[in-house]
């Protein structure tokens, strides 16, 4: 049966002959799965893809996808419960394995965590802290020192 109004394309109200082709994220290759994981976050990639499977959880803890980690903006993710973001962060550096060139986080941060970053990172180009206020002259210094070893 199909349904026309003046001056429009008819429209068919039958049922399409076929049901739509459900795919399986589960079955993916972890070859695409890693590319897919590639554009979330390190803290999406903690909560909500490792959890998914155990399959998900090896590919999760790939060192490519923690070669850039942005941990800012970090609590429009979380419903209002404490987590340890410095033990997220360095969960994700050692995740990395050496591999880290990138390193951003917001609101969180200690001079040993900086000492962490510039210790395991030795490709290490950007370290960026936006209103890390416990974090020491001492500590940016290292860090910075670490960027322009990790840039060279």
């Amino acid at each position: 049966m199909e349904c026309v109004m003046e001056n429009q394309t008819p429209i068919s109200t039958e049922e399409p002959s076929s049901p739509a082709e459900v795919r399986n994220w589960l079955e993916l290759p972890p070859d695409v799965l890693a590319h897919i994981f590639l554009k979330l976050g390190a803290i999406d990639i903690f909560f909500r893809a490792q959890a998914v499977c155990s399959m998900w959880r090896k590919v999760s803890k790939e060192p490519l996808l923690f070669r850039y980690i942005d941990m800012r903006n970090w609590w429009d993710l979380f419903d209002g419960g404490y987590y340890d973001m410095e033990k997220m962060a360095r969960e994700a550096v050692d995740r990395s394995s050496g591999q880290l060139v990138e390193f951003s986080m917001e609101h969180f941060g200690t001079d040993d965590l900086v000492d962490y970053i510039a210790d395991k990172s030795g490709s290490l180009r950007c370290l960026r802290l936006v209103s890390c206020y416990q974090v020491s002259d001492d500590a940016l210094k290292l860090g910075q020192e670490s960027c322009h070893a990790g840039g060279t």
